[in-house]
């Protein structure tokens, strides 16, 4: 629960950000989220995916703002590489 409410709390946070910062321009968004968008396409030997409720609320911030994965756009086919160990 106390995860669920740091996720929440971060990617809510992130997206007033991004609204009062750049409302009316292009940007781009990077970094480590520590998670999968898809798990076929972009991970190896997972045997689920970590972060569920993080993955979600960050679809939420892409919904709401409007960004897209450039890199899947791109390469629609091509595995994204991530390996478990």
């Amino acid at each position: 629960m106390v995860q669920t409410m740091k996720h929440h709390f971060f990617f809510s946070t992130l997206i007033s950000l991004i609204e009062d910062m750049y409302s009316s321009q292009h940007f781009i968004l990077g970094g480590d989220f520590n998670l999968i968008f898809d798990k076929d396409m972009d991970s190896m030997n997972y045997k689920h995916l970590n972060n569920p409720k993080a993955r979600l609320e960050l679809f939420k911030l892409m919904d709401t703002l409007n960004v897209v994965d450039i890199f899947r756009i791109n390469n629609p086919h091509t595995p994204g590489g991530i390996k478990s160990h």
